[in-house]
């Protein structure tokens, strides 16, 4: 078994380290809404009125994590 060279970007099985674009994603889902609430309450908006514009960042996300720039299958395992 040899092990390759880690230069902190990568693990002996050569799997990356670092944050990819579909986990920016998934930050950016609870990121709008803990946003959308405190905005809400500093500007004493209704809650549903942050809630649907928290929904509305959160769809346009998973769409552009879904749909605009998909998941590769590299075929590994």
């Amino acid at each position: 078994m040899t092990d390759s060279v880690n230069d902190g970007r990568s693990t002996a099985t050569g799997r990356s380290l670092g944050v990819s674009r579909y986990d920016l994603v998934l930050a950016v889902i609870p990121a709008a809404f803990i946003f959308a609430l405190l905005i809400g309450y500093l500007f004493s908006l209704p809650s549903r009125t942050a809630l649907i514009a928290a929904s509305v960042v959160g769809v346009g996300a998973m769409f552009d994590g879904l749909f605009r720039n998909p998941p590769e299958n590299t075929g590994s395992a």
